[in-house]
């Protein structure tokens, strides 16, 4: 979960996730285009704090980040909602995730909106503007991700001037924490 909300997954989608799609060595991640609502393959920068927990359970499986209980599978696309459940965080959604994240641009960074956008693989409506933006903004998008894994990771007192509000502070920082733990634990 510690990486499936620092590096902003998508619900259900981090379940089937491939080592195959990760250089580690490089932070990144590339979704391949049959995996993306676009069609079209999507580049994801990973924090430092990411690849840390990626490592830590990279030899659970040699095809599934997330390998499931049979061999050869991967987890159930509900998995990550069952771990909200045991962490009895059953009053939120994966979505909410993503959402926190898009609040957390907007409200506690300079960050433009579309550059949080393309952090989510969001699409452009305008037909004209996504016909002159052909670039996906990598490196901004990496230092993006690097502040939001710090803000993950950081007790919820620790940023004063955030206006995200404080329960969403907690949630967000409490469930990284937790599993985060959680995955060292299974991994070792």
């Amino acid at each position: 979960m510690a990486a499936w909300v620092a590096g902003q997954g998508f619900p259900g989608a981090i379940s089937v996730e491939h080592w195959s799609e990760f250089g580690l060595d490089r932070n990144i991640q590339v979704v391949p285009a049959e995996r993306m609502k676009s069609k079209r393959s999507h580049r994801v920068p990973s924090s430092t704090a990411a690849v840390t927990t990626l490592t830590a359970v990279k030899g659970l499986d040699n095809i599934y980040v997330f390998p499931g209980p049979k061999r050869n599978t991967h987890l159930s696309n509900s998995a990550m909602l069952q771990i909200l459940k045991r962490l009895e965080r059953t009053s939120i959604t994966e979505h909410g995730f993503r959402s926190t994240f898009r609040d957390w641009c907007a409200e506690s960074t300079n960050y433009p909106g579309h550059l949080a956008g393309m952090a989510l693989a969001h699409t452009l409506r305008d037909k004209t503007e996504a016909a002159y933006r052909r670039g996906d903004l990598l490196e901004k998008r990496a230092q993006l991700m690097a502040d939001w894994a710090r803000f993950c990771s950081k007790p919820a007192n620790a940023e004063k001037n955030c206006r995200l509000g404080r329960a969403r502070r907690n949630l967000t920082s409490a469930l990284c924490s937790e599993a985060a733990a959680r995955v060292v634990e299974l991994a070792g």
